[in-house]
C-alpha cells in the first residue's frame, strides 16, 4: 500500500514537472530522466518485496510440512502403540485361555479321581459284605444270584443261615450311574466285583478302565475276547503308557496263550521294554518270538531288534550276527534295509 502511494506521488510529481518543462526534449529532460530512474528503482523495490513474500511463503510451507511430518510421526507412534497393545491383549487372552483349559483339565481329572476312589470304596464295602455272607453260608452267592443276595435271601434251600438283617443296607450304583458287576468264579480271583468305569463298557483305559477288587496291574477286560483284550493293551502302547502296556500284554499272554494274536502281543511286550531302554528284558522277549513263533510275520523285525538290543548292550559280535541273518533270510524286507544301515554304522564305529 505504501509503495502504491509513493508511486502515485511520483507520477503526480512527474506530471507537474512535465507541465512546467514542456519545451525540453524528452531524452534530455532531467526531470524525465530522474523519473525514469525512480521508476526503475521502484520496480526493483517491488521485485525485492515480492521475492521476500515468496521467501516467507516458502518458509511457511516448510514449517507446515515439518508440522505435518511431526504429526505423521505421532500417528505412526500411536499406531505402533495400538498394535503393541492389541498384541499384548491377544497374548493375555491366549495365556488366560490356556490357563482356563489347564484348570478345566485339572478339575476334570480331580472329578475322575474322586469317582474312581468312590467306586473302589463301594467295591471294598461289597467285598466285606460278601465275606460275611460266606461265613454264614459257607460259600459266595452264585453269579446268577448276584449281589442282590446280600439284601434279599436267595431262593435256594442250601442257604440256611442267611442273616435276616441282610449283609448290606443298599446296593449303590457306581459313580457313573451303572450297576456293579459280579462274577463267581471270577477271572481274577475267587469272585470279581467291578465297575466298567466311565464308558460303561468292558475294557478301556484311564477313567474308562474297569475298576475291580483285583490288583491294578490286572488289566484284562472281564468277559472280553482275546481281540478285545489285545486291543485294550495296544491302546495303552499307542498312548505311550509303556509300563502299563507291558503289564497288559503280559496278562494277555497268560490268559490267551493260544490266541492268533499271541505273537503280536509278544512283540509289543518286547517293544515296550525296548523303548524304555530295558534292553536285556527286550532282548529276551524278542528272542522268544524267534524261538516260539518261527512262522510269525514279526520274526524279521524281532531279529532286527535283537541286533539293536545287542548293539545297545555292546555285544558287537551278537549284534552283527543277528543283523546279517536278517539280510540273508529276509533280503526284500524293510528290516533287511535297516539291518544294513546298522551294519554300516558298526563299520564306521569300528566295532
Amino acid at each position: 500500500m505504501i509503495l502504491l502511494k509513493n508511486k502515485t506521488l511520483l507520477m503526480l510529481s512527474a506530471a507537474l514537472i512535465l507541465s512546467g518543462c514542456a519545451v525540453t526534449p524528452p531524452a534530455e529532460d532531467p526531470a524525465l530522466i530522474k523519473l525514469t530512474e525512480l521508476e526503475r528503482r521502484l520496480q526493483s523495490i517491488e521485485r525485492v518485496v515480492k521475492n521476500q513474500g515468496l521467501v516467507n511463503l516458502t518458509r511457511q510451507v516448510g514449517a507446515a510440512e515439518r508440522r505435518g511430518d511431526e504429526m505423521q510421526g505421532r500417528v505412526e507412534e500411536l499406531e505402533h502403540s495400538t498394535e503393541g497393545m492389541i498384541e499384548r491383549q491377544r497374548q493375555l487372552y491366549v495365556d488366560l485361555d490356556m490357563r482356563i483349559q489347564e484348570l478345566a483339565t485339572y478339575l476334570i481329572g480331580r472329578v475322575d479321581d474322586a469317582r474312581i476312589t468312590a467306586a473302589k470304596s463301594d467295591i471294598a464295602t461289597i467285598e466285606g459284605a460278601l465275606k460275611m455272607y460266606r461265613l454264614d453260608n459257607f460259600s459266595y452267592p452264585q453269579t446268577q444270584q448276584g449281589l442282590e443276595a446280600l439284601i434279599t435271601a436267595p431262593n435256594d434251600p442250601s442257604i440256611k443261615n442267611w442273616n435276616p438283617e441282610g449283609y448290606i443296607d443298599r446296593l449303590n450304583k457306581d459313580p457313573w450311574g451303572n450297576a456293579y458287576q459280579y462274577l463267581n468264579p471270577g477271572s481274577h480271583g475267587t469272585v470279581d466285583i467291578y465297575s466298567f468305569g466311565a464308558d460303561g463298557k468292558p475294557g478301556g483305559a484311564e477313567e474308562a478302565a474297569d475298576i475291580g477288587n483285583w490288583e491294578p496291574d490286572q488289566l484284562l477286560m472281564l468277559g472280553g475276547s482275546d481281540r478285545d483284550n489285545y486291543q485294550a493293551a495296544f491302546e495303552l502302547l499307542k498312548k505311550q503308557h509303556y509300563e502299563p502296556a507291558a503289564s497288559a500284554f503280559l496278562q494277555f499272554l497268560s490268559a490267551f496263550p493260544g490266541s492268533e494274536l499271541a505273537d503280536n502281543a509278544q512283540y509289543w511286550l518286547a517293544e515296550s521294554h525296548y523303548v524304555t531302554q530295558q534292553f536285556s528284558k527286550a532282548l529276551n522277549n524278542f528272542e522268544i518270538i524267534i524261538s516260539k513263533y518261527p512262522n510269525s510275520r514279526k520274526v524279521p523285525d524281532a531279529l532286527l531288534k535283537v541286533g539293536y538290543c545287542n548293539y545297545e548292550l555292546k555285544s558287537w559280535g551278537a549284534a552283527r550276527a543277528s543283523l546279517m541273518r536278517v539280510q540273508a533270510e529276509y533280503p526284500e524286507t524293510t528290516a533287511a534295509r535297516l539291518a544294513g544301515q546298522r551294519l554300516k554304522r558298526l563299520d564306521a564305529e569300528g566295532v
